[in-house]
């Protein structure tokens, strides 16, 4: 549920036009799009199952896509290569945490 919960917060959050949208300085911005995308990802790597290489795969995609439809679809917004990197490094982390969470499961008796 959390995951789900994350994905929709974040498919919010992408979609807000940009007169809306707080100005923070560049590392704020940057550790913002990082630690949500982590979450958000981070949380998919928890969910049974998940194969974390197929996560990580559709979350690069994401990170990358979402600047590609903010510039297209969204007023006042615009796409960035930086805000890319740092939802990409998000999903790496994300992901890598759900991976050693989930080896301590199984390893915990």
């Amino acid at each position: 549920m959390g995951a789900v919960v994350a994905t929709a917060a974040l498919t919010v959050a992408l979609g807000v036009p940009g007169e809306w949208v707080p100005r923070f300085s560049p590392a704020a911005e940057f550790s913002a799009h990082a630690t949500t995308f982590g979450v958000a990802f981070g949380l998919w790597g928890l969910v049974g199952q998940a194969r974390l290489g197929v996560i990580v795969a559709v979350g690069l995609a994401a990170a990358v896509g979402t600047e590609g439809l903010q510039e297209a679809l969204v007023p006042l917004r615009s796409g960035s290569v930086s805000d890319a990197l740092a939802n990409g490094l998000g999903v790496v982390l994300g992901a890598a945490l759900a991976a050693a969470l989930r080896r301590h499961e199984v390893a915990a008796p």
